[in-house]
C-alpha cells in the first residue's frame, strides 16, 4: 500500500511539475517553439518570393447549435492586385480602386481602398500573426503524409482579453512547404476553418482581371461612392 501511494505522489508531482513547464512556454512570444518558428518561416519564404499565385479555398462557419456553413471561392493575387471569385458575388482590387459585383443583382459597387488593404485569407495575411507577438505557438503533432510530414501547430494568444481562445495551423513540408488549412476558435464557441484546396505559387496572371470592366456588363447597376 505504502509503495502505491509513493508511486501515486510521483506521478501527480511529474504532472504538476510538466504542467508548470507548459505554462511558462506560454508567457511571451519569444517563448514559442524555435522548430514552429523555422517551419512558419520557410512557408512564409516561399510566399514571399511568389510574384503572384492562384488560390482555391473553401471556409467552413460552426456556430454553437446551428449547422456548419460552408462555401468555396479562388483568390488570384499579383502585388497588392487581387481578385475574389464566390459563388455570388466577385470582388476586384486594382490599384487604389475596389469593385465589389454582385452577380445575381447586376449590380457593383465602385470603392476606394488602400494599397496596403489586402484580402484576409491570402496566404501572406495568414502568416502575418505568427510575428506580431500577439501569439505564442508549439507543434503539438505531426503526422506523414505522402512524401512529406504534416506539422500541427497551436497558437495560444497572450492577450486575456482576445477573441480568440487559440488558433491551430496544418503544414505540409516536403519539397514546397505550404499551408494546408487554420482554423480559428473563438471564445464565444464559433470555428472557422480556412483550407487550402490548391495553391499555384508564380502564377501567370495578366493585371486585366484584377480590374473590373463595365462596359462588359450590359445593364448593370453602378453604384460609385469614391470621394
Amino acid at each position: 500500500m505504502r509503495q502505491i501511494l509513493i508511486y501515486t505522489i510521483l506521478i501527480v508531482s511529474s504532472v504538476v511539475s510538466n504542467n508548470s513547464y507548459a505554462q511558462a512556454q506560454y508567457n511571451l512570444a519569444s517563448e514559442s517553439d524555435p522548430e514552429a518558428t523555422a517551419l512558419l518561416n520557410e512557408v512564409k519564404n516561399n510566399v514571399d518570393q511568389s510574384t503572384a499565385y492562384s488560390l482555391e479555398y473553401s471556409l467552413t462557419i460552426e456556430y454553437p447549435g446551428s449547422a456548419p456553413e460552408s462555401q468555396v471561392g479562388k483568390l488570384l493575387q499579383k502585388g497588392d492586385n487581387y481578385k475574389i471569385v464566390l459563388d455570388d458575388q466577385s470582388i476586384y482590387a486594382y490599384g487604389e480602386t475596389m469593385w465589389t459585383h454582385n452577380i445575381k443583382d447586376n449590380e457593383v459597387l465602385i470603392d476606394s481602398r488602400e494599397m496596403s488593404d489586402g484580402p484576409a485569407f491570402s496566404p501572406t495575411q495568414m502568416l502575418d500573426f505568427y510575428s506580431t507577438g500577439d501569439f505564442v505557438y508549439t507543434i503539438f503533432n505531426t503526422s506523414p503524409f505522402n512524401n512529406g510530414t504534416l506539422y500541427y501547430i497551436e497558437f495560444k494568444p497572450l492577450d486575456d482579453l482576445s477573441e480568440y481562445s487559440k488558433l491551430r495551423m496544418t503544414v505540409l513540408k516536403d519539397n514546397n512547404t505550404q499551408i494546408q488549412d487554420l482554423t480559428i476558435f473563438n471564445k464565444d464557441g464559433s470555428r472557422f476553418k480556412f483550407k487550402i484546396e490548391e495553391l499555384e505559387l508564380n502564377a501567370s496572371l495578366d493585371d486585366a482581371i484584377f480590374a473590373f470592366q463595365v462596359k462588359d456588363h450590359p445593364n448593370i447597376t453602378v453604384e460609385d461612392i469614391r470621394l
